[in-house]
């Protein structure tokens, strides 16, 4: 939509690009502003984005760079030909198709537009994954952005790690952010396609975190010498989860006296529940006489997290 002499384009939702004519004569016209209204190059130099400044000038040197390399003949000596490619179309035989495709050409406009949304899409993507990185205390995550990037394509490889196990489990994935849509890359070769939405690589981003504890205690479990008797990654059992599904996984100690009950619900948190044997609750009675039946494990007790001391899992 053009106003005046100004160009305004919605970018993203609640987001528009805003591109006006600016006038200076080089005079400093103190009188111009009676009402005293600070203006944006009154109040000394606005805040920018460097990445987003240097894509503009790449692109605008290439515009310049193209008006003044015109393919042969030059205008000089004679009218100004077809590209290079279209002087080609004929001895390679080329389709109405391959016509047409080559004649597209984005316009100054529109290129302008999509690093716009890029830039807006790659800033809420870092804010997000700083937040979480805040919020979740354990495991750590670590994001590594690649510092080679097209003006409108960036990658991030996500890490999530829990401190001091880092070399026993360790998930990864790329995300790569786009003008309006991200492509996720997950740690089992799934691809996600999300949209501008931020709460959808929050939730993405949360799911991965939970999925990488149950792997991670599994991990540990088999270097202390645990046994996995069972593992589920999606629970049936419980209440339904608005978020992804919950998890278990049952562990058993190396002697057979122990055993651990897992549970990690995305909206809850991570339930752990213990039982040994022998069976402390064991009385012998005039059905039940051998000892050997306390040897089988007791009743599951829930473990407060909070209240135990060292390392927690959340």
């Amino acid at each position: 939509m053009v106003v005046g002499n100004q160009i305004m384009a919605t970018v993203l939702p609640g987001i528009q690009l805003l591109i006006g004519l600016c006038h200076n004569n080089g005079q400093n016209n103190s009188n111009a502003n009676p009402e005293g209204v600070k203006t944006e190059g009154s109040s000394g130099k606005s805040e920018h984005d460097h990445v987003l400044e240097h894509s503009l000038h790449q692109l605008l040197r290439a515009v310049h760079h193209n008006n003044t390399h015109h393919p042969f003949p030059h205008p000089a000596t004679g009218p100004l030909g077809p590209s290079k490619r279209r002087s080609l179309a004929g001895p390679m035989a080329a389709d109405r198709y391959e016509l047409l495709e080559m004649s597209k050409e984005q316009s100054l406009l529109e290129q302008i537009i999509q690093q716009a949304q890029h830039f807006f899409m790659r800033r809420r993507s870092e804010y997000v994954l700083d937040t979480i990185a805040k919020e979740v205390k354990d495991p750590l995550i670590v994001s590594h952005w690649n510092a080679l990037n097209s003006p409108t394509q960036s990658c991030v490889k996500i890490n999530i790690m829990a401190y001091g196990y880092d070399a026993v489990c360790r998930t990864s994935l790329v995300v790569h952010v786009g003008e309006k849509t991200l492509k996720c890359i997950c740690r089992d070769g799934k691809v996600r396609h999300l949209s501008y939405e931020l709460q959808e690589l929050r939730d993405l981003i949360y799911c991965q975190i939970y999925q990488h504890q149950m792997t991670a205690v599994q991990a540990v479990g088999r270097c202390m010498g645990w046994q996995l008797l069972a593992s589920s990654a999606h629970l049936g059992s419980g209440p339904v989860e608005p978020l992804a599904n919950a998890s278990t996984c049952l562990l058993a100690s190396p002697a057979g006296d122990r055993m651990i009950a897992i549970r990690c619900e995305p909206s809850v948190g991570i339930q752990v529940f213990i039982a040994q044997s022998p069976r402390k609750d064991f009385f012998a009675s005039e059905l039940v006489q051998d000892k050997k039946w306390e040897n089988l494990g007791g009743a599951f007790k829930e473990i407060k997290l909070e209240k135990m001391e060292g390392k927690k899992l959340s």
